[in-house]
């Protein structure tokens, strides 16, 4: 089942999120890949210890708990880091699967 949340960040938050990605070093993608996984992602991202990333965190968990839909839905334990992904055109995360 996949939900979706309408609203969770506000248009500040979303202008906040952009302006820090825009001013992000992005890594290989490979990183925080398993060996397995490595062989075949092809995405940027930016690095989990960059000042970005913890900026964009507390906006996005912060917007979460904040938000009662998310809450009563997903009644989450405990939140992790965010990691923050880009692909180019040509690329992708893992093989295509479809469904018979």
């Amino acid at each position: 089942m996949v939900l979706t949340f309408a609203d969770v960040i506000t248009p500040d938050e979303h202008r906040t999120i952009l302006s820090q990605v825009a001013s992000a070093e992005f890594v290989d993608g490979r990183e925080t890949a398993s060996p397995m996984l490595a062989q075949i992602r092809q995405n940027e991202q930016i690095r989990r210890d960059s000042p970005q990333v913890g900026a964009i965190s507390t906006i996005l968990l912060g917007a979460l708990k904040r938000n009662p839909g998310f809450l009563s839905a997903v009644y989450p334990k405990q939140l992790h880091s965010t990691l923050v992904s880009r692909y180019r055109a040509a690329w992708s995360t893992a093989r295509t699967w479809t469904r018979p």
